[in-house]
């Protein structure tokens, strides 16, 4: 993992919703994702339900917001461990995908980047 910061406060960044564009929570095992523009928070059963019921026995789960903030788009993972590239490679792709949206940087809630430019250029 970098030590680059490149978003001081990117998780109270994240929690403002002028800066939210969506919500989502990722299954690291599986590589399913659940995907929101209209949820309220991690806990909205409307859209989190089964995740919601997974969570307390899947410690694969993991979550975060997607933000814009300074004409850059944030992938922001909330997530002290180590996750491997191969993961955030495909979490970055499904977030593209679902929100339509180019991400310019995959960053931890301090704001320390997670995937460097360059590597997600080369997949």
């Amino acid at each position: 993992m970098s030590k680059k910061l490149v978003l001081k406060g990117a998780f109270n960044k994240s929690q403002d919703s002028k800066n939210t564009v969506g919500i989502w929570r990722y299954q690291m095992r599986t590589g399913i994702i659940k995907y929101s523009k209209k949820a309220k928070g991690h806990l909205d059963r409307k859209y989190f339900s089964d995740f919601l019921d997974l969570v307390k026995v899947d410690q694969s789960i993991i979550r975060g917001r997607l933000i814009e903030f300074d004409e850059a788009v944030y992938l922001v993972v909330f997530v002290d461990k180590k996750i491997v590239q191969s993961v955030l490679f495909d979490l970055k792709h499904k977030i593209e995908t679902k929100s339509k949206r180019k991400v310019d940087f995959v960053v931890n809630a301090k704001g320390y980047l997670l995937l460097e430019k360059k590597q997600a250029l080369s997949r």
